[in-house]
């Protein structure tokens, strides 16, 4: 079974049929899909200090958005059982994009980086 990473930004200008076009290409193979968005937290005029007093919503609202952002594109490519022989995996990581890349591969063992785009 392959496993392939498909790193998105949902912020910019995403097709869910261009991640269906890139999943098709697989046919009637079996392969494990992580798909992986990257956020940031920006403390836009807030010092050190008062990050250690804020509440946990702060650092955890930008990862629990992309997590639902993410899930719904997977319930969309759910529908209608069309996938059966595939896996979908989502991840939201805290990080440089290209960093997150790199470890990703090491850690889960990716086969293939694929572009939805």
């Amino acid at each position: 079974m392959k496993k392939a990473l498909i790193p998105l930004q949902l912020v910019k200008d995403f097709s869910v049929k261009d991640l269906d076009n890139t999943i098709n290409k697989f046919g009637g193979e079996s392969c494990v899909f992580y798909f992986m968005d990257t956020y940031q937290i920006k403390p836009l005029g807030l010092d050190a200090l008062s990050l250690l007093h804020s509440n946990d919503d702060f650092f955890d609202n930008p990862k629990i958005k992309t997590l639902n952002q993410i899930t719904e594109i997977v319930s969309r490519l759910n529908e209608g059982g069309k996938y059966r022989n595939h896996k979908f995996k989502i991840m939201s990581v805290d990080a440089n994009h290209s960093n997150c890349i790199e470890d990703a591969k090491q850690k889960l063992n990716i086969d293939l980086v694929l572009s939805a785009q």
